[in-house]
């Protein structure tokens, strides 16, 4: 039963995940983003430099390393820290929007 809830939580994770990221894409006006899953016992600087799971082109970077830290790195807008929840960052990102415009 436990395998069972741990399996679902993880399926969970996913879909939170993929919607966080595809928000940041929408915010920044991001077409070429694409969410997909990567192994993270196999990332490496290397192999990690296609748009998607974070990468977004022109922009640069926000990672969710779980739903209490956030990285955000932004070239446009200039908006760059470590956020304890996604809600913060969205908020970050969108200040920074609204301070380009």
């Amino acid at each position: 039963m436990l395998l069972i809830n741990s399996v679902e939580m993880k399926e969970h994770d996913i879909e939170v995940e993929q919607g966080f990221y595809l928000t940041v894409a929408e915010m920044l006006d991001c077409t070429g983003h694409d969410y997909k899953k990567f192994p993270y016992s196999h990332k490496t600087r290397w192999n990690n430099r296609a748009a998607g799971d974070g990468r977004y082109e022109k922009h640069s970077i926000v990672r969710r390393y779980g739903p209490n830290h956030i990285h955000v790195a932004l070239i446009r807008p200039r908006v760059s820290g470590v956020y304890a929840s996604a809600r913060l960052a969205l908020d970050a990102i969108q200040k920074g929007l609204d301070a380009t415009r």
